[in-house]
């Protein structure tokens, strides 16, 4: 998935502009998927103290995010960037900025609880949340920036799906 060369430089940094030691993580972007299946656990690299990191050029489409890094227990936590596309054809020409900000709680409301599902589609067309009233009823926590919800209702293949703009305060979406 990667090809050895120069690498593109990215820079972390959290939201009040500050570097930011991060969980970088890369997975081939495949429109549609959840991105919970493309990311590999085992996948990852850190950024140095001042949040910079030096990526291989992908042989392919793929996409990448950052997380703030836990380093006490050496995984990602909570805060993250959105999933953003690289595309080896169209490469950054400078540093590549990620900006890692504190996920945003969503509730949804809907007439309809049983058997539904709701799926959260970011801007590159992956679904980065499912939510279930069994699992968590019907709440995700979603970076700043805009999505589409999708929601099933009752085991059918009908779905209805709204915009979503999401900012830093939580918000509640109902489906009619």
């Amino acid at each position: 998935m990667l090809r050895a060369e120069t690498g593109i430089a990215l820079r972390v940094h959290d939201a009040s502009g500050l570097p930011a030691v991060a969980w970088i993580e890369i997975a081939p972007y495949r429109p549609g998927e959840r991105t919970e299946d493309l990311y590999p656990p085992n996948l990852h690299r850190y950024t140095d103290e001042n949040g910079e990191f030096r990526l291989p050029v992908p042989a392919e489409r793929s996409i990448l995010r950052a997380s703030l890094l836990d380093a006490e227990h050496m995984d990602s936590s909570g805060p993250r960037s959105p999933n953003i596309l690289l595309d080896p054809g169209a490469l950054p020409v400078g540093p590549l900025l990620i900006v890692i900000r504190e996920p945003v709680e969503v509730r949804f409301d809907t007439e309809i609880t049983d058997g539904v599902r709701i799926d959260v589609i970011d801007e590159l067309g992956l679904v980065v949340a499912t939510a279930t009233p069994q699992t968590d009823g019907l709440r995700v926590e979603l970076t700043p920036g805009s999505y589409r919800a999708r929601r099933f209702a009752g085991g059918s293949s009908e779905s209805s799906e709204t915009p979503l703009q999401v900012g830093s305060e939580p918000m509640r979406i109902t489906f009619p």
